[in-house]
């Protein structure tokens, strides 16, 4: 049997290089990256990056795709946050909410109180405006209560007479007789008695009897009106105190609503504030309503020291 013998001839250059050099390269490189694909890493997007940073090729390479869990992740994360803020300010403007409403009714109390004491102040008024009695028929009536006083034991008398004010007792006791007045003041408290008898003392005989005792209630009714005004401006001041710690557009808002529903609160409440606060409030609402900055501006000039006049 023959054997044909083949002759072996000697690899080239690029043979030698391809067979020997690359070859096995490409081989290590593909192993090497299915393994690192294994173990969790984007081989694909380190060579694309990497291929897209070498100055050369950045113009031919575009810019790796975004990965999508990437922003998946920061998304929730930016949700919450938004959530949070969110949150905390709707915490922050309800609370402020209910101080306004707070605010808002003691205000509204007060008004009612003044309301109140200003329609008794003009009953009293009107009572007096409508007296049409004589001097005579005044003088009578009052001689008749002091006679009817007088037919009482004095003890009993000078408790009437102590639930009286001072003007009225004054009136009854004037038209006693001297000895009968002086067993109605011994059975007085010792300081009422001495300040009837000074009264006494020291009155000229009043022309219009009723009038003057109508008067004395009027002046009592108007002190208990300047004391509930005290009161509702003190209301006013601490409205104003919690406007200047709010933003001017938040204290804005809250006006506006002041003033559409109690005008005369409104005004005291700007009154008690400061220039810069007031001004700053101004600022907001002129943005809107001019008409109105224009308007409390002409009231606050009208207003006095102390709040807002009757």
């Amino acid at each position: 049997m023959t054997v044909e013998r083949v002759d072996e001839r000697p690899y080239g250059k690029g043979e030698w290089f391809f067979y020997v050099v690359l070859l096995p390269v490409l081989f290590a490189a593909v192993l090497l990256g299915i393994v690192l694909t294994v173990l969790g890493v984007d081989v694909p997007g380190a060579l694309w990056r990497g291929a897209n940073a070498v100055p050369g090729l950045a113009r031919l390479v575009p810019d790796p795709p975004e990965q999508p869990g990437a922003n998946a992740a920061e998304q929730p994360a930016g949700k919450e946050g938004e959530e949070a803020d969110r949150s905390v300010l709707q915490a922050q403007l309800q609370a402020k909410e209910a101080e306004v409403r707070t605010l808002r009714e003691r205000l509204a109390e007060r008004d009612r109180e003044i309301q109140i004491l200003n329609q008794k102040v003009a009953s009293l008024q009107q009572d007096l405006r409508g007296k049409r009695l004589t001097d005579e028929e005044r003088e009578a009536r009052l001689k008749e209560t002091a006679q009817l006083y007088a037919g009482m034991p004095p003890t009993k008398a000078a408790r009437i007479l102590e639930a009286m004010t001072r003007e009225e007792a004054a009136l009854v006791l004037a038209r006693m007789r001297p000895e009968t007045r002086a067993k109605v003041l011994a059975q007085m408290h010792p300081q009422r008695a001495a300040e009837l008898s000074m009264r006494l003392a020291n009155e000229t005989p009043a022309e219009d009897p009723d009038i003057a005792a109508l008067q004395a209630r009027i002046a009592e009714l108007e002190r208990q009106l300047d004391a509930a005004e005290r009161r509702a401006g003190s209301s006013a001041q601490e409205v104003a105190a919690s406007l200047a710690r709010m933003s001017p557009k938040e204290a804005a808002a809250v006006v506006l609503e002041l003033t559409r529903q109690q005008p005369n609160h409104a005004v005291a409440v700007l009154a008690a504030m400061d220039a810069g606060a007031r001004g700053a409030i101004f600022d907001q609402l002129a943005k809107e309503h001019p008409a109105l900055v224009a308007r409390l501006t002409r009231l606050l000039l009208n207003v006095a020291p102390q709040g807002v006049q009757r």
